[in-house]
């Protein structure tokens, strides 16, 4: 479970991003944005994310971008009790 409390709680700091443009996304266009979170763990998480063209019937436009995210959390250590 990603959501939980003390859990990534500061979010962490980028380790890697990229991001490869694959068509140009004029001014005013509408997207649909698509995050998936492919790996979490207790230090380290890789995230994907897919921007697209929104459609009004639901149906995926073309691709517009591609990017990848690589996370190090920086929560400090947990008390003991």
């Amino acid at each position: 479970m990603i959501s939980r409390p003390g859990f990534w709680q500061y979010g962490g700091v980028s380790r890697t991003l990229n991001v490869t443009y694959l068509r140009p996304v004029p001014v005013g266009t509408t997207v649909d944005v698509e995050c998936e979170v492919v790996h979490a763990g207790q230090r380290l998480s890789t995230l994907r994310g897919v921007m697209r063209t929104a459609t009004d019937d639901g149906t995926n436009g073309p691709v517009l971008a591609i990017c990848e995210h690589g996370k190090v959390n920086i929560d400090p250590p947990a008390e003991k009790l």
